[in-house]
């Protein structure tokens, strides 16, 4: 099992990826997570939708707080949020955005 060749498949659009242009440049792939929940207040409930992006190394090398994603199967712009996290081994940066 190739570590690289395993994260090629799973950025592919064609299987788990999206395909994005990072700051209005290029079209590269990604990962679109949009998880939701339920979050319990004064005796309510509501669901919370977040997004974020999972970005190789390889194609981002340093996302920065206000850098744009643009999604280009649907066009939605979104806009970095939160400070961009890199993964364990190096490879991956997960972006919040809004």
């Amino acid at each position: 099992m190739n570590f690289a060749d395993d994260l090629a498949v799973f950025f592919n659009p064609e299987e788990h990826g999206e395909a994005i242009r990072y700051n209005g440049v290029g079209e590269i792939s990604a990962i679109w997570n949009r998880p939701s929940g339920v979050l319990e207040a004064n005796g309510s409930s509501f669901v919370v939708a977040t997004n974020s992006f999972l970005l190789p190394i390889t194609q981002v090398a340093r996302p920065v707080l206000g850098d744009t994603i643009t999604v280009v199967r649907t066009l939605e712009q979104f806009t970095i949020d939160g400070e961009p996290r890199l993964n364990g081994d190096g490879t991956i940066w997960t972006c919040e955005v809004s």
